[in-house]
């Protein structure tokens, strides 16, 4: 089953186009990763397709419904996706506990620490729970970023360069974590990489995006 539909979908900044008339298909269950140049538009994808930026022309479907269009876009959080920021973007007021809990607020008190506290010694972050993102490492930081996207068990994961600062050790531990996960949630990944070992890690299609032109690889 098709659960996100790419259409026709330009996008252009400063009267440059990054790219055209893009369409592609996103299988449910599936993971595909996305590589090419910097600049070619491969994080544009994924805001695009979670609704953070707006394409200039064309249509993103979920499920088969419009969900992203010039003007238009259904909230993220109306659609059962989470997205894990280069960047992070964690709350630096709360801890990392309730970093990651913050999608799992209304779930019963315990069973929101059993799956805080299982994402936390899954990925390699035992013991930090009470610290602040300001007393983490970049490494510790994507950590807790994935975390936190995997709480809620997403049915839609859009990860951009997700394991860039983990060392050899730690990204194969959670790789493995974060394969598992997925695959039991039946999730949907969708990943920017540059990194070969990403794509070696998971079964999948790679997506090759440059020169505004798509082309894919299986």
């Amino acid at each position: 089953m098709v659960l996100i539909k790419l259409v026709n979908i330009t996008k252009k900044f400063k009267n440059r186009i990054l790219f055209e008339k893009i369409n592609l298909e996103f299988y449910e269950g599936t993971n595909t990763w996305i590589i090419g140049p910097s600049g070619a538009g491969k994080t544009t994808i994924l805001r695009i397709i979670a609704g953070l930026l707006e394409p200039d022309e064309g249509f993103v479907f979920q499920n088969g419904k419009l969900v992203v269009k010039k003007g238009f876009h259904v909230h993220p959080s109306l659609r059962n996706l989470g997205f894990v920021f280069q960047s992070h973007a964690l709350w630096p007021h709360m801890t990392v506990y309730h970093n990651i809990a913050f999608g799992i607020a209304d779930m019963d008190k315990k069973e929101q620490s059993l799956r805080v506290h299982t994402l936390l010694e899954g990925l390699g972050l035992k013991g930090y729970a009470d610290r602040y993102p300001s007393e983490l490492s970049a490494g510790e930081a994507g950590r807790v970023s994935i975390a936190r996207m995997l709480a809620h068990c997403p049915k839609l994961l859009l990860m951009d360069e997700p394991f860039s600062n983990l060392d050899d050790e730690s990204r194969k531990n959670v790789y493995a974590f974060v394969r598992e996960w997925i695959a039991k949630q039946k999730t949907t990944l969708i990943c920017v990489t540059h990194n070969k070992e990403d794509i070696s890690a998971f079964q999948g299609n790679v997506i090759i995006l440059k020169n505004g032109v798509v082309n894919k690889l299986f």
